[in-house]
């Protein structure tokens, strides 16, 4: 077996700390002081929190901080360190709720596949510039300004394997361009890829 990486263990951890729990939980239920349709209520409301907690909790482990470099050719445009959105739970869940964003901080989306892709601000309270980059790691389109809590869809022509989401301003102020590229070292050690970052 290989070692599970970091992010998945703490989660493996975490799962088997909430399986315990609710074990013990259950047992309690035997000698439950209530009568057996309140405890019954009881049992089914603590399953559906328990499953949402476990179902977002591999989400969650995508607030580890990794370091992104943007450039243009040779030349580095800024440094922005990014939480990684690699999977459906941390995908759907993204930047919602949130009611700040550090400077040079951000999202970055990866879909595992080039493909249309459309974004939305649902639920999501700051405004965002949002990048749109290839497989090859160049951006190719810049939505400015995404509106909060906005339902439209927000998308590219050209189709995009990664959205990189930021500030709202910062695309302008760091002076990112369509045709930069993301440089992405921590991903390209992880996915045992040699050209995410040359």
């Amino acid at each position: 077996m290989s070692p599970v990486p970091k992010y998945e263990r703490r989660t493996t951890i975490a799962n088997s700390a909430l399986a315990r729990a609710s074990l013990d939980f259950l047992r309690y239920f035997r000698h439950w002081p209530g009568d057996g349709v309140t405890a019954q209520v009881v049992a089914i409301h603590f399953i559906i929190v328990l499953s949402f907690i476990l179902v977002t909790s591999r989400a969650f482990a995508a607030n580890e901080l990794e370091s992104l470099s943007i450039k243009r050719g040779t030349r580095h445009i800024v440094s922005v360190q990014v939480e990684v959105a690699d999977n459906p739970q941390s995908r759907r869940l993204g930047l919602m709720w949130r009611s700040s964003l550090a400077t040079k901080n951000g999202m970055l989306f990866d879909f595992g596949e080039q493909r249309q892709i459309y974004m939305w601000m649902k639920n999501t309270q700051i405004p965002l510039d949002m990048l749109f980059i290839t497989k090859d790691y160049e951006i190719v389109f810049i939505e400015y300004r995404a509106e909060p809590r906005s339902t439209k869809l927000l998308g590219s022509s050209i189709e995009v394997r990664y959205v990189l989401e930021l500030n709202a301003g910062e695309a302008n102020d760091f002076g990112i361009s369509i045709g930069d590229k993301i440089h992405w070292r921590s991903s390209a050690r992880r996915n045992g890829l040699q050209n995410l970052y040359p």
